[in-house]
């Protein structure tokens, strides 16, 4: 069995997570956002698709 990785122990708060939005309303692709924050593609995917943060307007960039 492989070993898994440390986890990074980044989280997103709200203000990374309108920044997320609206990175993806430009058009940025999911896994570039995830590694411009250093966090796993899924956490970007729960956020596009309103499982978390879906109270949150996306920050004009």
């Amino acid at each position: 069995m492989g070993q898994r990785a440390i986890p990074s122990g980044v989280q997103l708060n709200e203000r990374d997570a309108a920044v997320v939005k609206g990175m993806l309303a430009r058009g940025d692709r999911q896994h570039d956002i995830a590694a411009w924050f250093g966090v796993n593609g899924g956490r970007i995917a729960e956020i596009a698709t309103r499982q978390k943060f879906r109270w949150l307007q996306p920050k004009p960039l």
